[in-house]
């Protein structure tokens, strides 16, 4: 009995492992459906970034801020990933480009400083001890 019990247990977690992702995840083609649908590719960059997929992330958050240039939290959203993959070209240029766009809103640019003193401050190099 307790064989026939760990077989079924191990089949209903096989099942839920492969089928559980499949009903939630938005397809590449639902997007080229639809492409301009901002809901539909928030969700994907979302469950991209989940998966630690963040190209597909970042290139979804790209297209769309080319199609919403005045939205600030895709923006913001663009600029939380680059952060945690440490892309600092592309970062620095983002930055830039939203301090110089007049939609950028004067909290925005607060919390945008916030960011770059933070950069900074971990760029600075530690007084550390090294022998000669």
């Amino acid at each position: 009995m307790g064989l026939k019990l760990k077989k079924i247990i191990f089949l209903i977690s096989l099942l839920i492992f492969y089928i559980k992702p499949s009903l939630a995840e938005i397809t590449f083609l639902e997007i080229l459906e639809n492409p301009s649908d901002i809901e539909i590719n928030l969700k994907y960059a979302k469950e991209q970034e989940a998966l630690g997929r963040y190209k597909a992330t970042i290139t979804t958050l790209e297209r769309l801020n080319m199609l919403y240039p005045v939205n600030t939290d895709l923006k913001l959203y663009l600029i939380s990933i680059l952060l945690k993959l440490d892309s600092e070209s592309k970062l620095q240029l983002m930055i830039e480009t939203m301090l110089q766009d007049p939609n950028t809103t004067d909290e925005t640019r607060e919390y945008i400083e916030g960011i770059l003193k933070n950069i900074r401050q971990k760029s600075k190099p530690k007084g550390k001890w090294f022998a000669y």
